[in-house]
């Protein structure tokens, strides 16, 4: 096995210590098949050790310094020891920091909180982004499906704020709600709208019936000693049963409205013991058909009142192929601060905003980058720490804030 191989290994400092202490001690290894619960002393001992060391919170490191066949290593945070495939662990790292940067934009404020306050089941959540209701992989009806979840999920409907900030020489300034023609429209207001509450509540009180309904056909009578004691209640439909000022309220369905799946809306099917298979089926074709009457009776609705406004006031597609020059001076006022205290960089360092969706090559980072060059599979004659040099490292701007910077 080649170094670069053995370095790919799961654990490598620890199979490379093994290794050298079988050699150093001349060792004779013989490899046996024991099965599981056959009584056997030592698996058994392994089993103790392996269960202890769940609860455990101390670990076992092993000195990179003390094994000369590693050349070098990285150390995260100061910390802890990468000692696997480079490019997959820095891989999920990137893809956190990116998620962090992508929860820390301003307008998704209510994402993020709902994400710490662990009320978003984001394993749901990815498969509902991912679900495709319809028989073609690719059609207009799910670019449109998709869209609205995505605009919605990112606070990005085309609501008449967003138009007047990229066209104000259309609109002239207006920005009433048309629903109760009292607030600014704006994507935040358009779901704590008093009207568009009143719209909701007859819907998700229709769907909070055909909810319970799946529930009790598909209970495992088998597990479930009594189904009379299964909750078929959720937060998400049950809020309507109080008085609902803001949708702040209830944040179980503020989650559905911005297309992220509560885990509220899970606990009853898991309570029935409804297994997991089974449970994404049917809970996804229900949120498809929930979300498609939330667009066909309240968005519909709003657009409606919107292309009437677009009608009085003579304005046509062709209005909106150009946007204003000035639109190019929106950019950060102090470019020199690139530290985290800098409010103008609305918590994103000085790379800005990087949208997790995009994976291009062209949008990488010097810090991406540098991980991708060094570690490259043209460089498949030797160890990757082997092809790092001065002027290499010394050509990337560091961000002191990341962990890579100490490597």
């Amino acid at each position: 096995m080649t170094p670069r191989r053995f370095q790919k290994i799961n654990n490598s400092l620890l199979w490379q210590a093994i290794l050298y202490i079988i050699k150093r001690l001349n060792l004779t290894l013989k490899f046996m098949k024991v099965q599981a619960h056959s009584g056997d002393k030592y698996n058994d001992m392994a089993d103790a050790l392996a269960k202890a060391g769940v609860d455990t919170q101390d670990s076992i490191t092993i000195s990179p310094m003390a094994i000369k066949t590693q050349k070098g290593y990285i150390m995260f945070n100061d910390e802890l020891i990468i000692d696997r495939n480079i490019r997959k662990t820095t891989k999920k790292i990137i893809n956190f920091r990116n998620i962090e940067r992508h929860l820390s934009h301003k307008s998704l404020h209510h994402i993020k909180e709902f994400t710490t306050d662990k009320l978003i089941n984001l394993e749901y959540t990815q498969d509902w982004f991912n679900y495709n209701p319809f028989t073609k992989a690719t059609s207009q009806s799910y670019s449109k499906h998709v869209s609205w979840r995505i605009k919605c999920s990112n606070y990005a409907l085309p609501t008449l704020d967003s138009l007047n900030r990229n066209y104000p020489d259309i609109l002239k300034g207006f920005d009433t709600c048309f629903l109760c023609c009292l607030a600014q429209e704006s994507n935040e207001h358009f779901w704590t709208c008093p009207e568009s509450i009143k719209i909701l509540k007859d819907i998700f009180m229709k769907h909070g019936t055909i909810y319970k309904a799946l529930i009790i056909n598909n209970l495992d009578h088998s597990k479930v000693d009594n189904p009379n004691n299964i909750i078929t209640d959720s937060p998400v439909f049950s809020c309507f049963n109080l008085l609902i000022t803001s949708i702040s309220d209830a944040k179980d369905l503020h989650c559905i409205l911005l297309n992220m799946i509560p885990s509220s809306i899970i606990k009853p099917f898991q309570d029935a013991k409804i297994p997991k298979k089974l449970t994404k089926k049917l809970l996804l074709l229900f949120l498809f058909n929930l979300h498609r009457d939330i667009y066909e009776l309240l968005w519909k609705i709003r657009n409606t009142h919107w292309k009437q406004y677009k009608i009085d006031h003579n304005i046509t597609k062709t209005s909106f192929t150009k946007r204003p020059t000035r639109r190019n001076e929106r950019r950060r006022q102090n470019n020199n601060d690139i530290t985290p205290n800098n409010p103008a960089n609305d918590n994103i360092l000085s790379i800005g905003y990087t949208n997790p969706f995009m994976t291009s090559k062209r949008n990488l980072d010097d810090s991406i980058l540098w991980i991708y060059l060094t570690s490259s599979n043209f460089r498949h004659n030797l160890p990757w720490i082997n092809s790092l040099y001065l002027d290499i490292i010394d050509s990337i701007t560091y961000d002191q804030n990341l962990f890579y910077y100490n490597i």
